[in-house]
């Protein structure tokens, strides 16, 4: 390596942060990177793939308010954890569960009737959606199985 390009790499490196050459190449024009983009996010069949929605969360606990951290058990044996606002009503749980089943599965399975279930030792618990405070159900630390209705 000659004084000339060691010293083009020290500039590159103390300028640009970067030790790599100057790409002599052109950079992709705007249609190139689209083209690109539809390549990748195209199905066989044409149709966009499905971009995952993350699940609404309204829920958070407001600054200095008492938490209830919990998680959901999926049928398929996934889980989610969550931290609500321990003076929020179960309805709120639901309407978490809802948006997040929709946004992993789609609206379909979304859609679909399900029932909360607290397992305690030997007893069922069903979570009612209700308007009782998640701080009085016990769930702060606790999973919670998501149950479709058959």
């Amino acid at each position: 390596m000659d004084v000339d390009q060691l010293m083009a790499s020290f500039g590159a490196v103390t300028m640009h942060g970067s030790n790599r050459p100057q790409a002599s190449v052109p950079a992709a024009t705007v249609d190139e990177l689209t083209a690109y983009f539809r390549a990748v996010t195209m199905h066989d069949s044409g149709a966009a793939a499905a971009v995952p929605v993350a699940p609404v969360d309204h829920d958070e606990p407001a600054m200095g308010e008492e938490a209830c951290t919990l998680r959901v058990r999926l049928p398929d044996g996934q889980f989610i954890c969550k931290t609500f606002g321990a003076g929020r009503p179960a309805t709120a749980l639901f309407r978490y569960c809802h948006s997040a089943l929709t946004a992993s599965y789609g609206a379909e399975v979304g859609m679909r009737p399900f029932r909360l279930l607290k397992l305690a030792g030997g007893a069922t618990d069903e979570i009612r959606p209700e308007g009782s405070p998640l701080r009085d159900l016990g769930l702060h630390h606790c999973t919670v199985h998501l149950v479709f209705w058959v």
